[in-house]
């Protein structure tokens, strides 16, 4: 199954390929703004991805995480299993 799908992307890729010429671009000042943009903004999200992740800072009480938590510390225990 992995195997047919893999084959299928080549085989998609290949046809895209097919015609295409692979020209030198010439690299002036946007071509390296967009990469130095596009850099950052990559950079800012996997950083507060990380930091919201680790400390999300949620601190109100009637946040869902919350109702939850208390939900299940109140119910535990009372579930037995056969």
């Amino acid at each position: 199954m992995i195997l047919k799908l893999f084959a299928g992307i080549y085989l998609l890729i290949t046809l895209i390929l097919q015609h295409q010429n692979m020209e030198v671009v010439d690299k002036n000042i946007w071509f390296y703004l967009v990469y130095i943009i596009s850099g950052l903004i990559v950079l800012l999200v996997l950083i507060f991805t990380i930091k919201y992740l680790i400390n999300p800072g949620e601190k109100s009480e009637d946040h869902i995480k919350r109702i939850i938590l208390l939900d299940q510390k109140k119910n535990y225990g009372r579930h037995k299993t056969k």
